[in-house]
């Protein structure tokens, strides 16, 4: 997955500081509950694999 693929399928993405070993950290609403401040971290290693957690 990449941030494009990530923008497309979540609402209200936002990038943050990129952490090494990654090439995209970014937080966006949650879909498993109603979020309205972004919760979900969403972590791209540099080797594509990605991460969710909902930090709420």
């Amino acid at each position: 997955m990449d941030t494009e693929t990530v923008q497309k399928h979540f609402k209200g993405v936002k990038e943050l500081p990129t952490r090494a070993g990654f090439s995209a950290n970014l937080m966006a609403l949650c879909p498993a509950h109603d979020d309205h401040r972004a919760s979900l971290s969403i972590d791209i290693s540099a080797d594509g694999t990605t991460l969710l957690c909902c930090q709420s």
